[in-house]
């Protein structure tokens, strides 16, 4: 089952990222260059090993309002929040198959930031509080969040544990080719 699950993310951001990329091509001009920064996984460490933990705080703070009786259950489980961790080769594998760009580089990095744990936090709900809200409401969204900052000892010893030693980025740098 979990294999079937993601082969179904891979396919996903194969799309995804090729529709992206085509729909960069028509932007710059032949020769022109496209950075991009993703969170990435290197091949040899399994997804298990990765940073999605960090949404486990967020979904530890929804299990806590279902056990309130704050929202029901089958809201939180029928909830995805459809995240994919490309390595270099899924990346190289788009890029050669969109064909609109050739690879000037590409490495996996280790960043160096020493985020802190309410930082994290908000850096996540800044990203992903449109998609919470649409699923839960925009209270149990807010309620959600704020609960997750109570978390804050807990996040902060998976950063400085687990995160900064494995936390991994994909630079790349892409020359367009032509337009599309």
């Amino acid at each position: 089952m979990m294999v079937l699950l993601l082969n179904a993310y891979v396919a996903q951001f194969h799309k995804d990222m090729g529709v992206f990329l085509s729909a960069r091509a028509m932007e710059i001009v032949p020769g022109g260059l496209i950075v991009l920064i993703l969170p990435a996984i290197p091949s040899d460490i399994p997804y298990s090993k990765i940073g999605y933990k960090i949404f486990t705080f967020l979904e530890s703070s929804l299990i806590d309002m279902v056990n309130e009786g704050i929202i029901e259950e089958s809201l939180v489980d029928s909830f995805n929040l459809p995240i994919y961790f490309p390595s270099i080769e899924d990346m190289t594998k788009v890029v050669e198959k969109n064909g609109y760009f050739s690879i000037k580089r590409m490495e996996l990095t280790n960043p160096q930031s020493n985020i802190d744990a309410k930082s994290c936090i908000s850096h996540l709900r800044a990203s992903l509080e449109g998609t919470f809200t649409k699923h839960f409401g925009s209270k149990i969204a807010n309620e959600m969040f704020e609960r997750t900052l109570g978390k804050i000892e807990e996040i902060s010893a998976w950063l400085e544990d687990e995160y900064y030693k494995t936390s991994r980025q994909l630079l790349i740098v892409l020359k367009c080719k032509i337009n599309s």
